[in-house]
């Protein structure tokens, strides 16, 4: 089964991304804030981080970088309300940007995309 690790600090927002996820069939870790997506991450590396911009402690830009320099080839998805979302092409390799709101269906599809599933 594939594994996705999701790391955003609002609850409402992990708990249906855990519910779609799982009845999907991938298995799903969550956590609340960056630093300890960070530390799941390290001890298993998952198939797919599901990661939000703006959240405490580290934020999805920095765990992107540390994500990045360990594990280069890991799919990353990036996750934000931001109405400025980053340029497609200043995005590192195998990262992906989507904007709040998405469908969960986008969701879905683009993260199955990236997952090779």
């Amino acid at each position: 089964m594939k594994r996705i690790q999701i790391a955003d600090d609002t609850p409402v927002i992990r708990q249906v991304l855990e519910q779609v996820l799982t009845d999907e069939g991938y298995v799903v870790d969550t956590a609340p804030d960056g630093q300890a997506a960070w530390d799941a991450i390290a001890a298993a590396p998952p198939d797919l981080i599901i990661s939000d911009v703006h959240m405490p402690v580290i934020d999805g830009w920095a765990l992107l970088g540390r994500v990045r320099e360990r594990f280069p080839l890991l799919p990353v998805l990036l996750i934000s309300a931001s109405s400025d979302p980053p340029e497609r092409d200043s995005l590192p390799e195998h990262t992906t940007f989507l904007a709040k709101p998405f469908s969960l269906e986008a969701l879905l599809d683009v993260a199955a995309r990236m997952i090779g599933s």
